[in-house]
């Protein structure tokens, strides 16, 4: 990636951040009663996010949705378990 490329996408990255990271700090807090952990979730998912931000393809689903799956992962991944997300937070958001 040349500078201005990589300039671009950072900004892309704290765009989402900014506009997301509040909302998927609450379902992981849902799922997760600790708060240090759950911090540790966001970072590993957005880290995920960034690390696979090439992929997401916006005809397959809405942004947040994609992101939502990655913070799933990261929570699988710290607590070795597979967490439900709550259908409060994906019925919203399936495309029908």
């Amino acid at each position: 990636m040349n500078r201005s490329t990589v300039i671009k996408h950072e900004r892309t990255l704290d765009d989402l951040y900014d506009k997301h990271a509040a909302m998927l700090y609450g379902v992981i807090l849902q799922q997760i009663d600790n708060e240090e952990i759950a911090v540790k979730i966001l970072q590993k998912a957005f880290i995920n996010i960034q690390d696979n931000i090439d992929t997401y393809d916006n005809a397959r689903c809405p942004m947040f949705l994609w992101m939502l799956r990655h913070t799933a992962q990261a929570m699988k991944e710290e607590t070795g378990e597979r967490l439900q997300i709550q259908r409060l937070v994906l019925e919203p958001l399936m495309i029908l």
